[in-house]
């Protein structure tokens, strides 16, 4: 009897285990393509392949993040753009059911919504990836793209977490070059980034305005 249950644990053991290989290459196949063959794919994709792992989840959550600011993005159809925001959206939400603090799909959400003409419920995403990731720069310079995207300003109730991504990026020597070529592109906006770089400590001031003038001296 015990023989058997051992057998029986072990063929579900192998089961599992081969299904969690499937969802992994799957996703491993995805993750491989070119960029211009994702986005139509995302596009056309009712639901997303949903990887098993953590680190696969935030991988596809990062490109459903970071393809919308592409130009490739931009030169697609309305209805692909659109196919692709929603399908990344159903994705975020499929995540967050199940690891509701996981900051990229709250972020991923953001972008999504933001790109369906959804404002107000993409800033409310926005303000939970600040909640859920307040120390996590790679997300923070990607959340300073959305929040600039949309006109985000100073007297915001999102601007203390605004001021603390900006805060926190100015801080790290690889994220203040990051800063500082997004604030050199962003046109009308670079006067909210001064005014939250105002209340960051003087050091980081100096340097961030030093990558500034190295960008704009190429």
């Amino acid at each position: 009897m015990l023989r058997t249950a051992l057998s029986i644990f072990c063929v579900v053991l192998a089961l599992m285990a081969g299904c969690l290989f499937v969802h992994e290459y799957r996703h491993f196949r995805e993750a491989s393509r070119s960029l211009n063959e994702r986005i139509p794919r995302h596009a056309t994709s009712a639901k997303l392949a949903e990887p098993a792992s953590l680190s696969r989840q935030v991988d596809q959550m990062r490109f459903c993040v970071d393809a919308p600011q592409t130009v490739l993005f931009s030169i697609y159809p309305d209805a692909t753009r659109q196919g692709f925001s929603e399908a990344c959206l159903s994705q975020a939400q499929t995540i967050l059911r199940s690891s509701p603090t996981v900051s990229i799909a709250w972020l991923a959400k953001g972008v999504s919504l933001a790109q369906l003409d959804q404002p107000g419920p993409a800033r409310a995403a926005l303000a939970n990836s600040r909640l859920c990731g307040p120390r996590e720069g790679w997300i923070a310079i990607r959340r300073l793209r959305l929040a600039l995207t949309l006109d985000v300003g100073a007297s915001d109730r999102g601007a203390p977490g605004l001021s603390n991504d900006i805060h926190l990026l100015a801080s790290d020597p690889k994220l203040r070059r990051d800063l500082a070529e997004l604030f050199v592109r962003s046109g009308t906006k670079q006067d909210l980034i001064i005014s939250m770089m105002e209340e960051a400590p003087a050091e980081d001031q100096r340097l961030f305005l030093r990558e500034v003038r190295r960008i704009n001296e190429r």
